[in-house]
Parts: structure tokens; sequence; C-alpha cells
């Protein structure tokens, strides 16, 4: 693992001073903002070639994209009788029905405008039996992808598991098992078809060299705009929970 070095400033964003964590990575082939999910801080990762300074100077261009970011942090959103929570890109009204069987209904009724996610059995279980759902669901779409994208390298379907991680949205073992946010379940199909892709493309490359990114290429035509949705909306997924 590559060493890094690190050390505090701050940021300003819209006359508030953030805190600013500044660290150096021998891997990092770019300059890269990162906010904490507790909307208390920025991680700003330097490559050895860039100067502090100048660091420093890209992290005040983005001041608007930071606020931005923070923004979608707060305030959290619950599972709850009437929220809109996006299931593969499509916003879905959460209805509980606490007559209704202990179970998630995945519905679009004729009488409603959008469709609907119902959660039956007692108001107390019910944030708890979606979310439980929300997951099994991720696990399943992102596995089923998986299989695909593997197919076509030649691969056996690779194990899955969701996780709820802070810093990345999937990951790649040495022995090629792969791991994923549940809440990509929330993003477009066109997120999910990139970060599975991603991750399959690591089971033949375990870096991010040009053969890597080539072999991505192969796998998805979703690259350019998936990045751009998870650089501008990804940090509001984490508001659902």
């Amino acid at each position: 693992m590559a060493k890094t070095r690190s050390r505090a400033s701050v940021v300003r964003v819209n006359g508030r001073a953030v805190p600013l964590n500044i660290r150096r990575s021998q891997r990092a082939k770019r300059l890269l903002l990162r906010v904490s999910l507790e909307g208390n801080a920025v991680e700003l990762v330097l490559p050895r070639w860039v100067a502090v300074r100048e660091g420093l100077r890209f992290a005040a261009s983005k001041s608007g994209w930071i606020e931005r970011q923070l923004a979608a942090l707060a305030p959290p959103i619950r599972l709850a009788h009437g929220v809109g929570l996006p299931l593969l890109g499509v916003r879905h009204r959460i209805v509980h029905r606490p007559d209704r069987p202990p179970r998630v209904e995945h519905r679009v009724p004729a009488a409603m405008d959008e469709p609907a996610l119902m959660v039956g059995g007692p108001a107390e279980e019910a944030p708890g039996r979606l979310a439980s759902w929300l997951h099994e669901r991720a696990r399943m779409e992102l596995a089923r992808v998986a299989a695909d994208k593997a197919r076509l390298i030649g691969r056996k379907p690779p194990p899955v598991t969701v996780r709820d991680p802070k810093t990345r949205w999937g990951s790649c073992s040495p022995a090629g098992r792969l791991s994923f946010s549940w809440r990509l379940v929330m993003a477009p199909r066109m997120v999910i078809d990139y970060v599975v892709a991603h991750e399959v493309a690591h089971l033949v490359e375990l870096n991010h060299g040009k053969r890597f990114w080539a072999l991505v290429d192969r796998l998805t035509r979703h690259a350019d705009s998936a990045r751009e949705w998870l650089r501008t909306e990804g940090m509001g997924l984490y508001r659902f929970g």
C-alpha cells in the first residue's frame, strides 16, 4: 500500500470555514475532493507532483461544488410514510399500511401519480422492513448485472455482497469477491451499470492502468455520464435511512 502524508487546513464555503484535510498520495493521478458523510470536513487528495498551494487554489475554486455536496447531506430522510424514495432512479412514494401483511410490495396503483413501495405491518417495524427489502433488492440487481458483465469477459458470476461503506461505491477483493453499497439501488440503472463494470474489470486488472480503463469501456457505455451523476448527485443517497 502506498504511503500517504496528511495535514490540516480550511476552505471557505459561503463564508463558512470548513476543515480541509490534505492528504498526499503516491497513487493518486489527479486532484480529488471528498466531503465527509457527516458534512463536517473535506478531504483534498494531492498527487505527488502537485504543490499544496496549487491544491488549496483548486479546493477554493470548487467551493460551489462543496456547498452543494454539504447541502445534499442534510437533513437526513427517514424511511417513513409519505416520503419520496428513488428506486433505480425513479421516485417512489413510501406507503405504510398497518392492515396489510408484514412485507414490502412494489406497486404502481392506477389511483396514484407515481409508483409506490407499500409496507405492511406495525408502524415501528416499517423502516427496518423497508431497509431490509432495499438491501436485498440491491443485492439481486447488482449480482444480476455483475453476472452479465462477467460472462462478457469469460468469467463465472462473482460472489456479490452489499454493505454500507462510507468512502466507496464498490470494491473487488483479490479473491474476486465484489462488494457494493446498497444505496446504489436508488441510483439510475446507468450508474449501476458503470459501477459494476468498474468492479468486474478488476477481476482481470487489479489496478487503474490503461488496460483497466479500456476494459471498463468495453463493459459499459455509461462511464462518463455515470461518473458525473455520482459526482453531483451521489452524496444525496446518504441522506436516506
